[in-house]
Formats: C-alpha cells, structure tokens, sequence
C-alpha cells in the first residue's frame, strides 16, 4: 500500500507537471493534447490556492484575529474538504497500511520490547538515517523550487516511504531507551501524558487557540516557523510536569474520565484511593 502510494503521488507529479507545461504554453504530446487543455484551468485553480493573493490572506488574518465567532466561521467554511477529502483518495489507504504495519509490529513483539538491544539499536539507527536521507532529497528538491506545485507533488512521491522509515526508527529508537531503563526521569512523565493523552490533546488546544486567535492573543500569522518550535516546547514543558502532577491525585484526566463513565454508562471513582483504602481493600476487616 505505501509503494502504491508513492507510485500514484508520482502519476499525480507527472500529470500536474503536463498541466504546467501546457499553462505555459509548451506543447504537449498529440495524444495528450486533448487531456492537457481540460487540465489547464485545473492548473490554474491549483496556482491560486498554491500561491493566494494578498487580499485573500488579509482576509484570513482577519478573521483569526479578530473575534471567535469569526475564526470558526472561516474556518468551518474550509474544514469539509480537508475532513472529507482523505476518504475519497488514497487518504484511506494510508490510515489502513499504517494500521496493518503497527498490527504486525506488535505482534513481532516490537512494542514489547522483547528484541534484542542492538535489533533496536540497529533498526533505529537504519530507519531514521535512510528516513533522513529521502527528507533531505525532498526538502532541498522543493526548497530549489520555491515550493511550486510540481516539485512538491514530486517530493511527495517518496514522502510516505520516508515517514515509514522514520516512523519504525523512532519507535524502536524510543522503546530501545525504554528497555535499556534510560532517561528514567523522562519516561515516567511521558507515560503519564500517554495516559492523559486525550485530556492533553483538549488542553493544547485551547492553548493554541488562545495563543493564536484573536479572542486571545491574536498572534496568527506573527510569529516565524522557528518560533513556532518554542510554543511546541513550552506546551510540552507544561505537559510533561502537569500530567504527572494531576495523575498522582486523580486515577484519569477529566477527559478520560468523561469518556470512560460515558463508555460503561456509569460515574468512575476519579480521586486515587487513600492509603487508608488501599490498605482496607487488601485486608478487608
């Protein structure tokens, strides 16, 4: 499924970059001509939503920066082509291909942590380093491009390749750290967030939002990539001492303790138990 990906992410380039060509007025083959003609307003549609005009990004500005009911119009009117337009291309072959690799990971006991230290070592090392290798071709490929649609289209031809690759080296990269007992001061947090993982996702969310839309700080469109790093950190820093914190008196986050009394259709005990009932439950009178 991921070749067949790929493979199709480069019939895709090839046909965007034959709408190029005739956009500019290159002839194209006698048997694609008629093809080609029907793809140039197709092109030219991609051109404007590649390259938007000013006043179609002050209007985004716009709207994100000024009140939340503006920012969720603007954004509702958009979220139904990128919520659906997945399901309708390859989009469903990648959720199931990645579904099925994570299935037969886990049954070849990679999650468990069953392998030897060097597989993991070894798989870590390999996956990341020919993950990197691809990212850098693409990243350099459509950099030298100015990031025009053919190029991009041509990068994404290996993409999925690549995040298959750096996907299994992170994963054996991080339960290699685990089963060696590394960065034991880190691992503990970071299970802690896992656990609250659908309260966190809630949390920097509402972070976000704050952050970036005009009923809070209003820095959408502000703020250079590289510093977008330094928001992802702080959430993360929050996170990592939060989660923890929240987990030693609570048994889940309010979340997930929503979602499982919803689940069994009744309230779950929230508050971690008392020594005192801990002790009781183990030697009941």
């Amino acid at each position: 499924m991921i070749v067949a990906a790929c493979v199709t992410s480069g019939i895709a380039a090839k046909d965007t970059k034959v709408a190029r060509d005739s956009y500019r007025g290159i002839p194209p083959h006698a048997q694609v001509a008629q093809e080609v003609e029907g793809a140039r307003s197709a092109y030219k549609g991609m051109l404007n939503g590649w390259q938007p005009k000013q006043a179609e990004i002050d209007v985004e500005l716009k709207a994100y920066r000024g009140s939340y009911a503006g920012a969720f119009s603007h954004r509702s009117g958009n979220r139904m082509a990128w919520d659906s337009q997945p399901y309708f291309n390859t989009g469903s072959w990648d959720f199931l291909s990645f579904m099925l690799i994570g299935m037969a990971l886990a049954k070849w006991n990679l999650l468990a942590g069953a392998w030897q230290r060097n597989t993991y070592a070894w798989v870590a090392l390999s996956g990341i380093a020919a993950g990197t290798a691809i990212g850098v071709w693409g990243a350099n490929h459509l950099a030298a491009a100015n990031f025009a649609p053919v190029a991009a289209m041509e990068s994404y031809t290996v993409y999925q390749l690549q995040r298959l690759l750096m996907s299994i080296g992170y994963l054996a990269a991080i339960v290699g750290i685990v089963q060696a007992r590394w960065l034991g001061l880190l691992t503990r947090p970071l299970s802690a967030v896992g656990r609250m993982a659908f309260s966190n996702y809630i949390l920097h969310t509402l972070i976000c939002t704050t952050l970036f839309y005009g009923h809070g700080f209003g820095w959408f469109g502000k703020l250079q990539r590289y510093e977008l790093y330094y928001v992802v950190a702080a959430i993360w820093l929050l996170q990592l001492i939060v989660s923890p914190i929240w987990l030693r008196a609570y048994r889940f986050g309010p979340i997930e303790w929503c979602w499982r009394s919803l689940t069994y259709w009744k309230r779950q005990q929230m508050r971690q138990p008392t020594s005192a009932q801990s002790s009781l439950a183990e030697n009941p009178v």
